[in-house]
């Protein structure tokens, strides 16, 4: 973390004789022959990290970054690397000519290495200072970072075994780069081993907050499907960090105002990038965008899930994803946990009475979405949480068997209200509970973002994490309340469409 002093000082006010994140920024961009829109503005956000956003209107179509392909940290399955020609990439270099696993050597661990020397320095003149805008360890929350004491904090046992699993495998593929992340002020480049370290470290190093792991974390959040490698075989798909635009965030909400564009890479609502630009990497407005409006992408383009978004992003976005899975506890807990585990599972989610459709209670239940969809699109707010709700239920009630009877749809939704309140009574905090601390510290975060003039402290950094952390289980609390409120009055006299 050396080269975070860079950053740190781009942070810095004028008053302080030190230019803003967005002169720092600019004059870089100017000096590599990155074009940077007029109304584009480099700045902190108030939730965490770096943002893009616009000072002034920007109409729909204009480009607002172009950033040479020769600047971009680039991999291609199974074909090489394209790196900045003036950087010396030794870890690249160890890593690629090593006697490790074919696995080793994949896009991912290569452009890890990649994400390690140029921190380092060892990645040319433009990473030597671009560098330094890489986020700190603590502030990223993707689970293998977390440390082993505080992934239960997580309310996920799949995403903690998840993580373990992967700081295996970090471990085995990069095992030269699991020396801890430096602290600010040491001297120390990323992936040297520190003298005087104990044995003890040496043999049982922790992963989670090894170079390593950092380095694959940058990697997950922030790299971009870069086209397609053509040649003799079928097409290799082709993946790039891309400096600037990897400044730009999620959009909240699924709505993005803006999306990247490259050659190989077709971006909807914008025109193909003109010939003179094949070698650029370009961010375009795919909408128009309002003065102070943020400029964000759609990392997913709305697919997925908010649980496997924390796991490559390190955050649920905001609203969920449609397709959330709604996790309920058998209604016998403890007679379900001596079942076979995909037995167990199988059985949480099936109708409660096999080969039968619940007619009245699925009438009742498009009745309520309806209703909450129409709520949703009045007061502007995401309705995939909704959806994902009424999806689970509409599964559990059956689609095409013979018609439950009367007697057999109360049984069924006392059944499922049953797993429902088992399922809150199992958690260690409340929706309410965690939802109040997460605005606690959001309101925290966003005062100290705003009048911050220096680099974040550790602790400050680690508060934001926590702040991912109540996110992902407010997403997933949320979720089975809106299942339970889908529920209420449910009414087995609606006649069945």
């Amino acid at each position: 973390r050396r080269a975070r002093s860079a950053g740190s000082a781009a942070e810095m006010g004028d008053d302080e004789g030190r230019p803003t994140l967005h002169a720092w920024l600019l004059s870089l961009a100017e000096a590599h022959d990155v074009r940077v829109h007029p109304s584009l503005e480099f700045r902190e956000t108030e939730h965490s990290g770096r943002g893009l956003f616009a000072s002034r209107d920007v109409p729909i179509g204009d480009t607002l970054l172009s950033v040479p392909r020769a600047l971009s940290l680039s991999v291609q399955d199974g074909a090489g690397v394209s790196l900045p020609p003036d950087g010396a990439w030794p870890r690249v270099r160890a890593g690629v000519a090593a006697a490790s696993p074919d696995a080793g050597k994949s896009w991912e661990c290569v452009l890890a290495r990649a994400v390690v020397d140029a921190v380092a320095g060892d990645g040319g003149a433009f990473w030597a200072r671009y560098g330094g805008m890489m986020p700190p360890p603590e502030s990223l929350a993707l689970p293998f970072l977390i440390p082993d004491g505080e992934l239960n904090s997580l309310e996920d046992a799949g995403l903690a075994e998840d993580a373990l699993v992967e700081r295996a495998r970090i471990a085995a593929l990069m095992p030269d780069l699991l020396d801890p992340v430096s602290e600010e002020g040491e001297e120390e480049a990323p992936g040297a081993s520190p003298s005087g370290e104990d044995d003890e470290k040496k043999q049982h190093p922790d992963v989670a907050r090894s170079v390593a792991a950092w380095a694959l974390a940058l990697v997950r959040s922030r790299v971009l499907l870069a086209g397609e490698v053509r040649g003799a075989g079928p097409p290799l798909a082709a993946r790039a960090i891309v400096p600037f635009i990897d400044l730009a965030n999620h959009a909240e909400g699924g709505a993005p105002n803006a999306d990247y564009r490259c050659e190989g890479v077709e971006t909807p609502g914008a025109p193909p990038p003109r010939r003179e630009d094949s070698t650029r990497f370009e961010l375009v407005a795919i909408k128009s965008i309002a003065a102070r409006e943020e400029i964000a992408l759609a990392y997913t383009k709305g697919e997925g899930t908010s649980r496997a978004h924390f796991a490559q992003y390190g955050f649920a976005p905001a609203g969920g994803y449609a397709g959330d899975r709604v996790e309920l506890l058998a209604a016998d807990a403890e007679r379900a946990s001596d079942e076979d585990e995909n037995d167990a599972a199988e059985t949480k989610n099936r109708p409660a009475v096999e080969g039968k459709t619940a007619t009245r209670l699925r009438a009742s239940l498009r009745a309520k979405l309806r209703g909450a969809l129409q709520r949703s699109t009045a007061e502007n707010t995401s309705s995939a949480s909704w959806v994902a709700a009424g999806a689970f239920l509409s599964g559990l009630f059956g689609t095409e068997g013979e018609p439950m009877s009367e007697r057999e749809e109360t049984m069924t939704l006392v059944a499922i209200r049953t797993r429902v309140a088992e399922t809150e009574r199992a958690w260690r905090t409340s929706l309410e509970a965690d939802e109040a601390e997460a605005a606690e510290i959001g309101a925290r975060v966003a005062e100290r973002r705003r009048s911050r003039s220096g680099a974040a402290s550790k602790a400050e950094l680690l508060e934001e994490r926590r702040l991912c952390v109540l996110g992902l289980r407010t997403q997933k609390k949320r979720l089975v309340r809106r299942v339970a409120e889908l529920l209420e009055d449910a009414d087995l006299q609606v006649a069945s469409a």
